[in-house]
């Protein structure tokens, strides 16, 4: 389970910062809901993510636009049961196309756009907690993602939008490296190889 949250983790990561790259609104936010609630003179720490509010929902659209796997690990159905108006058999295997799922324009209203504002309000309590790595997971995109913004400008070179292409293997991965400068945000003394 480690190991899984771990791949998905780092691909989720890359996403997200290619997603904020371009919505440069929502950076200047998060990077607002951090120095307010963390300040300038210490490095976010884990216990901090629950209160990054902004972050939370960030994240969820991340996961929405970008799914890390295209396909679900198999389910397995423990009694008869319809879905969807089909019958489904006791011992049937199902796998789900989860892109699919996230551009249903029946749930979501323009399912490609980035649009945080659908889990600040219409999805806000949307668990995206399904598989048993993915807490794991979660927790790793948050921390991640909030020390990072917290510590560091990020930008494109030239403020270029970043290629969004994906090479469809195992997980959804870049088709094209995610390149971006970074400069610090916060007091140099915090930047010493104990404090990191």
């Amino acid at each position: 389970m480690i190991a899984g949250g771990s791949d998905t983790t780092i691909v989720t990561v890359i996403r997200a910062f290619s997603l904020i790259l371009n919505n440069l609104p929502i950076l200047k936010k998060a990077q607002e809901e951090l120095d307010a609630r963390i300040g300038k003179q210490r490095h976010v720490e884990e216990a901090d993510i629950a209160g990054l509010t902004y972050l939370q929902p960030v994240v969820k659209e991340i996961l929405h636009l970008q799914p890390t796997v295209l396909l679900s690990p198999p389910c397995l159905f423990s009694e008869d049961c319809t879905v969807g108006g089909y019958h489904v058999l006791k011992g049937t295997q199902l796998i789900m196309n989860v892109s699919k799922v996230h551009t249903d324009s029946r749930t979501w209203p323009d399912p490609l756009e980035f649009r945080l504002e659908r889990f600040l309000s219409s999805h806000k309590d949307v668990d995206v907690r399904i598989y048993p790595g993915i807490s794991f997971g979660l927790r790793m995109v948050h921390f991640l993602l909030a020390k990072f913004l917290h510590a560091f400008e990020i930008s494109t070179a030239d403020d270029s939008v970043v290629d969004m292409s994906t090479s469809f293997e195992l997980m959804t991965i870049k088709a094209i490296s995610l390149e971006f400068m970074v400069r610090s945000r916060l007091l140099d003394k915090l930047y010493t190889n104990e404090d990191i």
